[in-house]
């Protein structure tokens, strides 16, 4: 053949197209081998590896540069025309044809069927045999439609027989063409006749065939069409002798010696063509027909194809692996990837199949938006994918496999699409151990265990300063080394040092003072966050209560989420969730079917573009990584914030290994995780961390009167607070700030105004606030309408002002969350709850020492809502009878007088355990006397103080008349009147007890400032002061009269009358001053409901001074006094008892000395125990109420109802045993002088 007549016209062509440089001269191969080449064969630039011209010493060949022309080897890999392993690429002798005789005019002479003279590309293997193929790329690319008629002829000679085998068969035509051509083989006979053997049109599986004739074989594509995928055909030329032997049909007996000479048709396809397969032993790569027949087994994976007869979902697909006991097909490495390659030739799938890749935009960190997963949760980074627009508006996309070997299509598919018939599913047959950790940078000490690292990582850093520098107080280190916002050192998420939810939390400083911040307690108290992160648009409390309450601005001029939260607006519908609540992705979805992709290798750095949201993976020919990295043991080095944040980028999962463990020395660690930040990530406009916490307050600034932590600021002075709009909380407690300098910050949360002296209150525009602490000002007179707008306040704090006037302005506004309310220490003196009737969600009212004496005849009734109120230190004495009958949401009470908490008062349902109230030792609710044993000792001790002493002056008026007696008698009688005072005490208290029997709670105010009371405590102070002072003079007496019973100094009845006069002038006075106009106010008598007030116990009260200085001090000296005469009668009575005296007398003055004594004793068996008690109480030891009941009811009244049986009834039976006596020693005396006269 000459190829000279064509060289002229095809130079010119290709000249045209710029492929000049592709021509050359003719290239024959020895006529023995029967095969012919196409006109000009040509070496590709660059050569193959390995490629040498010894190899074809026969073959003229004509480098060249063409840069241009179709890449052999690169044809090759697409059609799998070479098997990995079974035809090793960088050992084989590859050409190219640059110019195929094609149709060089578009006309319709191209559509004629007898071009047969046009020949194939071909890539010789050895001098007999070689591989034919034709795809996309064979064709010159004249235009947009790639006509051709090609043509290949194997010539076989005498004696000699072809084997023909097609690795690969898929005639794949372009979209847009509207006929389709062929490719058929030929039997040509020995007269130059062919009888077809086969034509196909589309993927057919084609066996392995010998042929004694020479065929051949034709390729025709129409004007109108063009062929993208084609075929490759291995043909080989043997002798009769060496004929591969057919048993039937595609298989052979290859026990015969020449076996390798057809070995290439055959070898490593996962078909038994071999007889006894020999095709497929162990020397084929990725093959263990043990472990995994029928598929591929490469790192523990064994990868099978399945081939359903009607189209499946992706879903349905990965269910049926499931089934099998695997998952879809995940390739992480380059060996799994041959491994799939080798599948998919093997197979001859060049057609579609669905894999184990998918997107999880909604469920992954969004840098990993542009990226895509496989089904084990490994994230791809080895086939580099091409992101169409349209399919970022897919949250959930899954991919399958179209193509051949080395050049394939990812085809994103929605996952519910019945589509396709065929998948590849995996299977682990064993599991593969190696080195399974990352090697960390230097800053991680101890973390790469004594691995030498310093030549593995480098540092790119620009030198510049580090937001993590020490004297940025905007962020603290933490005691495990890690850094962190000073806001989020209180939060137990930060992982720095805090076990549990504080309430406040102290800020750093480089001075002296040390302040702290309240933190915001969320409503399910189940957790305390910082008052930064209130109204962020990012629910941080369980129950959200961090944002329910938030009001936020409405000059959004971009686009508004849901929440109401503002984005740019070309962050909508861009795949991305900015809006907190996903509402800038509620959009209308596309989705874009196909993008190319190709194969990266390691090693090689990936890093996440933060302008253009895209990944860039940069190969490198040394496994160096930036100190802001860390290194994969497959040879990745991924930025540091990507380890342990639950997406596995390591293709074993090395990076999320230990992450309960995990430190971050030197470095940010991200809110509620592991993941470490570099500084060099820290504020670059890009959030890494999972909670976005690295790009918060980056353009953050502190005024120089304040202590900042976050948006919140602890000043102590004036500042412009109007420059920072994004204040949440504001301590300016002593600053001397106005309400009118803290208006406008539309987002502050918590407000402290205390101790700035104000004396009013202006109107604020403070739509957020929840806290405002008004307290310990000069506020005088309020009107609470003010706080109206204020829609979001909960807590109000009034407390310690000289408040007296409160008011309300009756707006018709209502504010519906305010719940706290303190007026504690405030000058209300009455309370009307119609001044917080614009508040009626109030829950809790604290009105202690708030100076209320009466809660007005409206009660509680604006506050409808009221749960707790707090009435201590406020002496409530008027209140209406519904006070809190209508409150069915009270739950606790905390008042001074027990009858705020009897039954009858509060609301039914109400549990009176939650009351709290101190006890009335004496009275209850429904008696003024709580306890029967007390009603009955009070009558008991009542009955005997009033008839004993009754009997006692009876006895001393009219029975006992001797002289000698006169100022003992006259004294004894004024102690008897003394002490029947007490018993009418008694009864009187007795009968009010009676009266109000049932019901004395509402009218105790009625009993205790009653005259009856005031007389009843009148008779007892009298009786106990006047019987004290009498027993002193009755004591002075008896000194007098046994220490010189000759003497004058004594009393006589004048004098006697004196000092009873002065007793009596003394208790009248003393009993008498509490009820003077000046002293009317200690409501002496009317402190307690057995109208005399005991001053042993710590409970203070008006008069508490006087009562402790007169039954106390007065009564404890005069107790002494008596104590002292006493102990001198017993010295006198001594020292004259060896003093000649008539026995008569001596016995007389011994009894009254006994009897003397009994009396004192009784006395001081009352009044010490009062005394001791007083003392105690005075110093601050606590006293049992209980005893306050003792002494009052049981000790005090003791006395007055045994001294007439002491020293009076006692005397009466003296006598009447002296009488006895007398009468019986007469009438001894009578007989002893009848036996003397007989």
């Amino acid at each position: 053949m000459k190829t000279t007549s064509t060289r002229p016209v095809l130079v010119f062509f290709l000249a045209l197209l710029g492929l000049t440089s592709c021509v050359s001269d003719s290239v024959w191969l020895p006529k023995s081998t029967g095969v012919r080449l196409s006109s000009t064969v040509q070496l590709t630039s660059p050569s193959p590896p390995g490629f040498s011209l010894a190899h074809f010493p026969d073959a003229k060949l004509t480098p060249s540069s063409c840069a241009s022309c179709p890449d052999a080897s690169e044809n090759l890999h697409r059609l799998g025309a070479l098997e990995r392993g079974a035809l090793n690429l960088s050992e084989s002798r590859v050409y190219s044809q640059a110019t195929v005789r094609t149709s060089n005019k578009r006309t319709e002479s191209t559509s004629r069927e007898d071009h047969q003279d046009d020949t194939l590309p071909i890539s010789m293997t050895s001098l007999t045999s070689g591989v034919v193929w034709s795809s996309e790329s064979s064709c010159p690319r004249l235009g947009y439609y790639c006509p051709m008629d090609a043509s290949f002829t194997v010539t076989v000679p005498e004696n000699h027989a072809t084997m023909i085998s097609f690795p690969t068969f898929v005639m794949q035509w372009a979209y847009y063409t509207f006929r389709y051509g062929f490719a058929e083989l030929s039997a040509i006979r020995a007269d130059g006749s062919t009888s077809r053997i086969w034509r196909a049109r589309s993927q057919v599986t084609i066996l392995p065939e010998v042929f004694h004739t020479s065929v051949r074989l034709r390729v025709f594509v129409p004007s109108n069409s063009k062929l993208t995928k084609g075929f490759s055909m291995r043909f080989s030329i043997h002798s009769d002798r060496e004929t591969p032997p057919t048993v039937r049909r595609g298989v052979f007996n290859c026990s015969v010696p020449f076996f390798p000479a057809f070995k290439q048709h055959l070898a490593c396809n996962l078909k038994a063509e071999c007889e006894g397969g020999e095709d497929e032993n162990s020397d084929c790569p990725f093959t263990d027909r043990a472990a995994c027949p029928g598929g591929v087994v490469v790192e523990g994976k064994c990868f099978t194809h399945v081939f359903r007869n009607r189209t499946v979902t992706w879903e349905v697909a990965r269910r049926d692996c499931q089934k099998r006991g695997g998952d879809l097909a995940t390739l992480t490495s380059s060996l799994q990837w041959q491994a799939f390659f080798r599948l998919a030739s093997s197979k001859n799938l060049i057609r579609q199949m669905y894999i184990g890749l998918k997107s999880y935009r909604t469920a992954l960190p969004r840098i990993y938006n542009y990226l895509y997963v496989w089904v084990d949760g490994i994230v791809n980074y080895r086939i580099a994918t091409r992101v169409d627009d349209y399919t970022r508006f897919f949250n959930t996309i899954c991919f399958m496999h179209k193509g051949s070997p080395r050049y394939e299509y990812l085809y994103y598919i929605a996952c519910d699409e019945y589509l396709y018939q065929d998948y590849v599913c995996q299977i682990t047959v064993h599991n593969i151990t190696g080195n399974t950790s990352i090697l960390l940078p230097p800053l991680f000490p101890g973390s790469n265990d004594g691995v030498n690292t310093s030549a593995m990582f480098v540092n790119n850093g620009n030198g510049s300063s580090s937001p993590l520098d020490e004297d940025n107080l905007m962020y603290v280190r933490c005691e495990d080394g890690h850094v962190t916002h000073n806001f989020l050192s209180c939060d137990t998420r930060s992982q720095c040092g805090e076990k549990s939810y504080p309430s406040q939390c102290s800020i750093e400083s480089n001075g002296s003072d040390t302040n702290s911040v309240e933190m915001f307690p969320c409503d399910d108290q189940t957790m305390t966050i910082h008052y930064t992160l209130v109204c962020d648009f990012r629910q941080d409390c369980h129950d959200g209560s961090d944002e329910s309450l938030c009001v936020h601005r409405q000059d959004c001029q971009a686009f508004q989420c849901h929440s109401g939260q503002c984005i740019y607006p070309g962050m909508k519908c861009n795949g991305v969730t900015d809006c907190w609540d996903g509402s800038d992705e509620e959009c209308i979805r596309y989705l874009q079917r196909e993008t190319s992709t190709y194969l990266l290798e390691p090693p090689a750095e990936v890093s996440f573009d933060t302008d253009q949201q895209s990944v860039t993976i940069r190969g490198q020919s040394d496994v160096v990584c930036p100190m802001t990295h860390y290194l994969c043991p497959d040879g990745f080095c991924f930025p540091l914030y990507t380890r342990c944040n639950g997406v596995a980028d390591c293709a074993g999962r090395e990076d999320e290994a230990g992450c309960q463990e995990v430190q971050c020395p030197g470095l940010y660690r991200c809110l509620s995780s592991a993941v470490c930040l570099h500084a060099d990530h820290l504020c670059d406009g890009w959030p890494q961390c999972p909670q976005r916490d690295d790009e918060w307050l980056c353009q953050h600034d502190c005024p120089k009167e304040c202590q900042c932590q976050g948006h919140a600021f602890v000043c102590s002075s004036r500042f412009p607070a109007a420059s920072f709009p994004h204040l949440r909380y504001l301590d300016a407690a002593d600053s001397g700030m106005k309400t009118r300098d803290v208006t406008g910050l539309s987002y502050l949360v918590w407000l402290s105004l205390r101790q700035c002296g104000l004396t009013g209150v202006t109107e604020m525009s403070l739509p957020n606030v929840r806290t405002l602490d008004l307290s310990h000002n000069d506020l005088d007179f309020l009107a609470m309408d003010v706080f109206l707008p204020l829609i979001n306040l909960r807590v109000l704090d009034l407390s310690h002002n000289p408040l007296s006037v409160l008011v309300s302005h009756g707006s018709v506004l209502r504010q519906l969350s305010l719940g706290h309310v303190d007026l504690s220490h405030v000058l209300l003196g009455s309370f009307n709850s119609s001044v917080l009737s614009g508040f009626p969600t109030v829950t809790t009212l604290n009105l202690s020492e708030s100076d209320v004496t009466a809660i007005t005849a409206d009660g509680f009734q604006y506050t409808p809502s009221l749960r707790v109120l707090d009435l201590r230190g406020s002496d409530v004495r008027e209140y209406p009878r519904d006070v809190f009958l209508n409150h069915t949401h009270l739950r606790a009470i905390y008042a001074d007088n027990y009858k705020l908490c009897c039954k009858d008062l509060l609301p039914e349902g109400f549990d009176q355990s939650n009351c709290h109230a101190p006890v009335d030792e004496i009275s209850s609710c429904d008696d003024l006397l709580r306890s029967n044993s007390y009603r009955a000792f009070l009558w008991i001790f009542s009955v005997l103080s009033i008839l004993g002493n009754l009997g006692s002056l009876v006895s001393r008026l009219f029975l006992v008349r001797r002289k000698s007696g006169t100022s003992f008698n006259m004294f004894v009688t004024n102690l008897s009147v003394a002490d029947l005072l007490m018993g009418v005490y008694l009864a009187l208290v007795g009968s009010a007890d009676h009266v109000y029997r049932g019901r004395y709670f509402w009218f105790e105010e009625t009993w205790k400032p009653s005259v009856a009371c005031k007389i009843a405590g009148f008779l007892s102070l009298l009786s106990n002061e006047v019987s004290a002072f009498t027993i002193c003079l009755i004591t002075l007496d008896r000194f007098l009269v046994l220490s010189s019973p000759f003497s004058d100094v004594r009393f006589r009845k004048m004098s006697t009358a004196v000092a009873c006069v002065l007793a009596w002038t003394i208790g009248l006075c003393l009993a008498a001053v509490p009820l003077l106009p000046g002293t009317s106010e200690w409501e002496f008598y009317s402190h307690t409901g057995i109208c005399i007030p005991l001053p042993i116990t710590r409970s203070n009260f008006k008069g508490r001074n006087y009562a402790f200085g007169i039954m106390i001090i007065f009564n404890l000296v005069l107790f002494v006094l008596i104590a002292v005469g006493q102990a001198m009668i017993y010295h006198s009575i001594r020292t004259s008892s060896s003093v000649a005296q008539s026995s008569t007398r001596k016995t007389k003055d011994l009894t009254i000395a006994r009897r003397l004594v009994s009396v004192v004793v009784s006395d001081f068996l009352c009044w010490f125990p009062i005394g001791i008690l007083g003392v105690l109480a005075t110093t601050g030891t606590p006293i049992p109420g209980e005893v306050n009941v003792g002494m009052a009811i049981f000790v005090l009244p003791l006395n007055a109802a045994l001294n007439p049986f002491l020293y009076t009834f006692n005397a009466l039976m003296e006598k009447w045993k002296a009488r006895e006596e007398d009468r019986l020693l007469k009438q001894l005396e009578a007989r002893s002088q009848n036996l003397v006269d007989n």
